[in-house]
C-alpha cells in the first residue's frame, strides 16, 4: 500500500506540475522534457510494483520467478533496439514491457 501511495503521489505531482518539477529537479534547460514526466512516473510505478513482487517471491524461496524479469529485460533490449525513433517510443516500449512483466507476476502469484 505504501508503494502505491508514494507512486500515486509522485505521479499526481508530475501530472499537475511537470514544468515546475523539471525546473526544480534539473533546471530550466531541461524544460522540453516536462511532457515526458507523466510517462516516466507510469514507468517508475510499474517498475516499483514489479520489483516489489519479484523480491517478495524471492523472499519466500520461489526463485523460478527470476526468469520473468530476465525475459522482460531481454524483450526491452530487443524492442528498444527496434523502436527508438524518438524518446516517447523508448518510453512506450519500456512501459509496455513492464506492464507485461507486472501482469505476468500477478498471474504467477495466483497460479502458485
Amino acid at each position: 500500500v505504501l508503494v502505491f501511495l508514494i507512486t500515486l503521489g509522485i505521479g499526481l505531482i508530475y501530472f499537475l506540475f511537470p514544468e515546475l518539477m523539471v525546473n526544480i529537479l534539473y533546471g530550466a534547460e531541461y524544460l522540453p522534457a516536462a511532457s515526458y514526466l507523466v510517462f516516466f512516473a507510469i514507468f517508475l510505478g510499474l517498475y516499483s510494483f514489479s520489483f516489489l513482487f519479484t523480491n517478495f517471491f524471492l523472499s519466500i524461496r520461489k526463485t523460478k520467478i527470476v526468469i520473468l524479469p530476465v525475459l522482460a529485460a531481454i524483450a526491452q533490449i530487443v524492442l528498444i533496439s527496434i523502436f527508438h525513433q524518438d524518446l516517447i517510443q523508448i518510453i512506450r516500449v519500456s512501459i509496455g514491457v513492464l506492464f507485461l512483466l507486472f501482469v505476468s507476476l500477478l498471474f504467477y502469484n495466483f497460479a502458485t
